[in-house]
Protein backbone atom coordinates (compact mmCIF):
# COMPACT_ATOMS: atom_id res chain seq x y z
CA UNK A 1 0.00 0.00 0.00
CA UNK A 2 3.07 2.21 1.03
CA UNK A 3 4.25 1.99 -2.40
CA UNK A 4 1.26 3.43 -4.02
CA UNK A 5 1.01 6.54 -1.99
CA UNK A 6 3.20 9.06 -3.01
CA UNK A 7 3.44 10.72 0.19
CA UNK A 8 3.52 7.76 2.66
CA UNK A 9 6.72 6.13 0.72
CA UNK A 10 8.40 9.46 0.77
CA UNK A 11 7.90 9.59 4.72
CA UNK A 12 9.20 6.45 4.91
CA UNK A 13 12.32 6.72 3.05
CA UNK A 14 12.62 10.25 5.09
CA UNK A 15 12.19 8.27 8.04
CA UNK A 16 14.76 5.44 7.12
CA UNK A 17 17.07 8.47 6.17
CA UNK A 18 17.14 10.35 9.69
CA UNK A 19 17.41 6.73 11.37
CA UNK A 20 20.65 5.93 9.35
CA UNK A 21 22.18 9.48 10.32
CA UNK A 22 21.39 8.53 14.32
CA UNK A 23 23.04 5.13 13.66
CA UNK A 24 25.93 6.48 12.12
CA UNK A 25 26.59 9.41 14.63
CA UNK A 26 26.41 6.30 17.20
CA UNK A 27 29.05 4.48 15.31
CA UNK A 28 31.77 7.43 15.12
CA UNK A 29 30.90 8.74 18.54
CA UNK A 30 31.84 4.75 19.52
CA UNK A 31 35.16 5.38 17.71
CA UNK A 32 36.49 7.44 20.39
CA UNK A 33 37.46 6.20 23.34
CA UNK A 34 36.96 9.16 26.03
CA UNK A 35 33.61 8.07 26.82
CA UNK A 36 35.09 5.09 28.63
CA UNK A 37 32.27 3.65 26.53
CA UNK A 38 35.08 2.19 23.85
CA UNK A 39 37.96 0.23 24.67
CA UNK A 40 40.48 -0.06 21.28
CA UNK A 41 43.21 -3.01 22.00
CA UNK A 42 45.82 -3.66 19.58
CA UNK A 43 48.82 -7.48 20.27
CA UNK A 44 47.58 -7.27 23.63
CA UNK A 45 48.21 -3.12 24.47
CA UNK A 46 45.07 -0.63 25.57
CA UNK A 47 45.35 2.34 22.85
CA UNK A 48 43.76 5.64 23.43
CA UNK A 49 41.89 6.47 20.78
CA UNK A 50 40.62 10.24 22.18
CA UNK A 51 40.42 12.36 18.33
CA UNK A 52 39.28 11.00 15.29
CA UNK A 53 42.90 11.74 14.39
CA UNK A 54 43.96 9.30 16.61
CA UNK A 55 41.82 6.61 15.52
CA UNK A 56 42.52 7.18 11.66
CA UNK A 57 46.42 7.11 12.93
CA UNK A 58 45.70 3.42 14.55
CA UNK A 59 44.10 2.25 11.65
CA UNK A 60 46.92 3.09 9.20
CA UNK A 61 49.30 1.35 11.70
CA UNK A 62 47.00 -1.34 12.34
CA UNK A 63 46.90 -1.62 8.14
CA UNK A 64 50.93 -1.45 8.43
CA UNK A 65 51.52 -4.00 10.43
CA UNK A 66 48.97 -6.90 9.40
CA UNK A 67 49.15 -6.27 5.75
CA UNK A 68 53.11 -6.07 5.96
CA UNK A 69 54.17 -7.18 2.78
CA UNK A 70 50.84 -5.84 0.73
CA UNK A 71 52.76 -4.08 -2.58
CA UNK A 72 52.53 -0.51 -3.84
CA UNK A 73 50.32 -0.51 -6.66
CA UNK A 74 48.78 2.50 -7.70
CA UNK A 75 46.17 1.85 -10.23
CA UNK A 76 42.59 1.63 -10.12
CA UNK A 77 42.44 0.04 -13.48
CA UNK A 78 43.06 -3.71 -12.29
CA UNK A 79 43.41 -2.81 -8.47
CA UNK A 80 39.88 -4.52 -7.65
CA UNK A 81 37.91 -7.38 -6.74
CA UNK A 82 36.35 -7.86 -10.24
CA UNK A 83 37.95 -6.65 -13.52
CA UNK A 84 35.78 -4.78 -15.87
CA UNK A 85 35.03 -6.12 -19.41
CA UNK A 86 37.10 -3.27 -20.66
CA UNK A 87 40.69 -3.75 -18.04
CA UNK A 88 40.30 -8.10 -18.94
CA UNK A 89 40.49 -7.22 -22.39
CA UNK A 90 43.57 -4.92 -21.58
CA UNK A 91 44.82 -7.80 -19.44
CA UNK A 92 44.92 -10.00 -22.76
CA UNK A 93 46.58 -7.49 -24.63
CA UNK A 94 49.46 -7.04 -22.21
CA UNK A 95 50.39 -10.70 -21.40
CA UNK A 96 50.57 -11.39 -25.55
CA UNK A 97 53.09 -8.05 -24.98
CA UNK A 98 54.93 -10.12 -22.84
CA UNK A 99 55.16 -12.81 -24.35
CA UNK A 100 55.91 -11.34 -27.75
CA UNK A 101 57.83 -7.98 -27.50
CA UNK A 102 59.61 -8.47 -23.84
CA UNK A 103 62.77 -7.82 -25.68
CA UNK A 104 61.41 -4.01 -26.82
CA UNK A 105 61.35 -1.04 -24.20
CA UNK A 106 57.45 -0.60 -22.81
CA UNK A 107 56.63 -3.89 -24.45
CA UNK A 108 56.59 -2.12 -27.76
CA UNK A 109 53.78 0.05 -26.67
CA UNK A 110 53.25 3.18 -28.78
CA UNK A 111 54.67 6.18 -27.35
CA UNK A 112 52.05 8.65 -28.44
CA UNK A 113 49.28 6.86 -27.00
CA UNK A 114 48.23 5.19 -23.44
CA UNK A 115 45.50 2.49 -23.46
CA UNK A 116 44.55 0.45 -20.28
CA UNK A 117 47.55 -2.02 -21.20
CA UNK A 118 49.86 0.45 -21.12
CA UNK A 119 48.86 2.20 -18.00
CA UNK A 120 49.30 -1.58 -16.29
CA UNK A 121 52.28 -1.95 -17.78
CA UNK A 122 53.60 0.77 -15.92
CA UNK A 123 52.23 0.22 -12.44
CA UNK A 124 53.46 -3.38 -12.71
CA UNK A 125 56.78 -3.46 -14.65
CA UNK A 126 58.40 -0.46 -15.21
CA UNK A 127 57.76 0.98 -12.43
CA UNK A 128 58.35 -2.18 -10.24
CA UNK A 129 61.97 -2.57 -12.50
CA UNK A 130 60.60 -6.17 -13.14
CA UNK A 131 61.14 -4.88 -16.84
CA UNK A 132 64.11 -3.16 -16.96
CA UNK A 133 67.31 -2.77 -19.48
CA UNK A 134 69.93 -4.85 -18.47
CA UNK A 135 73.81 -4.04 -17.98
CA UNK A 136 74.40 -5.38 -21.82
CA UNK A 137 71.69 -2.54 -23.20
CA UNK A 138 68.93 -5.03 -23.50
CA UNK A 139 65.20 -5.73 -22.24
CA UNK A 140 64.50 -8.06 -19.72
CA UNK A 141 62.32 -9.73 -17.37
CA UNK A 142 63.48 -10.03 -13.74
CA UNK A 143 63.42 -9.90 -10.01
CA UNK A 144 62.02 -6.19 -9.07
CA UNK A 145 64.68 -3.19 -8.81
CA UNK A 146 62.90 -1.46 -5.62
CA UNK A 147 61.04 -2.10 -2.74
CA UNK A 148 57.59 -1.43 -4.22
CA UNK A 149 56.55 -5.18 -4.52
CA UNK A 150 59.64 -7.27 -2.96
CA UNK A 151 57.50 -9.09 -0.48
CA UNK A 152 55.02 -10.35 -3.29
CA UNK A 153 57.94 -11.00 -5.19
CA UNK A 154 59.52 -13.02 -1.94
CA UNK A 155 56.46 -14.91 -1.36
CA UNK A 156 55.65 -16.24 -5.04
CA UNK A 157 59.58 -17.27 -4.53
CA UNK A 158 59.11 -19.15 -1.61
CA UNK A 159 56.11 -21.29 -2.68
CA UNK A 160 58.02 -21.76 -6.43
CA UNK A 161 61.26 -22.87 -4.14
CA UNK A 162 58.55 -25.10 -2.11
CA UNK A 163 57.59 -26.97 -4.85
CA UNK A 164 61.01 -29.07 -5.25
CA UNK A 165 59.67 -30.88 -2.08
CA UNK A 166 56.33 -31.62 -3.77
CA UNK A 167 54.07 -30.87 -6.52
CA UNK A 168 51.37 -27.79 -5.53
CA UNK A 169 49.04 -26.50 -7.62
CA UNK A 170 48.79 -22.58 -8.68
CA UNK A 171 45.17 -22.49 -6.33
CA UNK A 172 47.44 -22.55 -3.38
CA UNK A 173 49.42 -19.67 -4.62
CA UNK A 174 46.59 -17.78 -4.88
CA UNK A 175 45.36 -18.38 -1.71
CA UNK A 176 48.67 -17.25 0.19
CA UNK A 177 48.71 -14.63 -1.77
CA UNK A 178 45.06 -13.17 -0.50
CA UNK A 179 45.73 -13.89 2.82
CA UNK A 180 48.16 -11.54 5.05
CA UNK A 181 50.42 -10.14 4.89
CA UNK A 182 49.87 -10.25 1.69
CA UNK A 183 45.92 -9.83 0.59
CA UNK A 184 46.14 -9.20 -2.61
CA UNK A 185 42.75 -8.31 -4.66
CA UNK A 186 41.63 -10.82 -7.53
CA UNK A 187 41.75 -8.41 -10.01
CA UNK A 188 45.85 -8.07 -8.95
CA UNK A 189 45.65 -11.76 -9.16
CA UNK A 190 44.77 -11.53 -12.17
CA UNK A 191 47.46 -10.07 -13.84
CA UNK A 192 50.31 -11.46 -11.58
CA UNK A 193 50.04 -15.65 -11.76
CA UNK A 194 50.81 -15.24 -15.28
CA UNK A 195 53.28 -13.29 -15.01
CA UNK A 196 55.15 -14.64 -12.11
CA UNK A 197 55.11 -18.02 -13.91
CA UNK A 198 56.19 -16.40 -17.07
CA UNK A 199 59.40 -14.69 -15.76
CA UNK A 200 60.44 -17.84 -13.36
CA UNK A 201 59.36 -20.65 -15.83
CA UNK A 202 63.14 -22.13 -15.76
CA UNK A 203 62.88 -23.60 -12.10
CA UNK A 204 60.03 -25.22 -11.94
CA UNK A 205 57.71 -27.64 -14.35
CA UNK A 206 54.56 -27.25 -14.77
CA UNK A 207 51.39 -30.29 -15.53
CA UNK A 208 48.05 -30.06 -16.75
CA UNK A 209 44.82 -31.45 -14.95
CA UNK A 210 45.63 -34.62 -17.07
CA UNK A 211 48.93 -34.72 -15.48
CA UNK A 212 50.57 -33.98 -18.55
CA UNK A 213 53.74 -31.65 -18.95
CA UNK A 214 53.06 -28.51 -20.39
CA UNK A 215 56.43 -27.45 -22.59
CA UNK A 216 54.97 -24.17 -23.68
CA UNK A 217 53.87 -21.26 -21.90
CA UNK A 218 51.45 -19.46 -23.93
CA UNK A 219 48.33 -17.38 -24.30
CA UNK A 220 46.31 -20.89 -24.19
CA UNK A 221 48.03 -21.88 -20.36
CA UNK A 222 47.37 -18.32 -19.10
CA UNK A 223 43.49 -18.64 -19.77
CA UNK A 224 43.04 -22.05 -18.26
CA UNK A 225 45.12 -20.99 -15.35
CA UNK A 226 43.23 -17.94 -15.06
CA UNK A 227 39.16 -21.04 -14.98
CA UNK A 228 41.14 -23.34 -13.72
CA UNK A 229 43.95 -22.61 -11.02
CA UNK A 230 43.38 -25.62 -9.40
Amino acid sequence: VILEDRVAKKEVINHISYEKTLLNSSLNNALITDSGETIWIFKGEILPVLTYKNFNQLLSNVCRTVYSETPILRNELFNKQKLSSAISLARVKLLDAMLEKSDKEDFGFAKETCPPEKAIYYTIFKSTGIHHKSKDGIFVLGEPQNDNIIGLWDASDRFIKSTIEKPRKISELIKALKAQPIKLKQGVLDFWIPIIIYIRQQDFAIYNENGAYVMNINKELFELLQKKPG
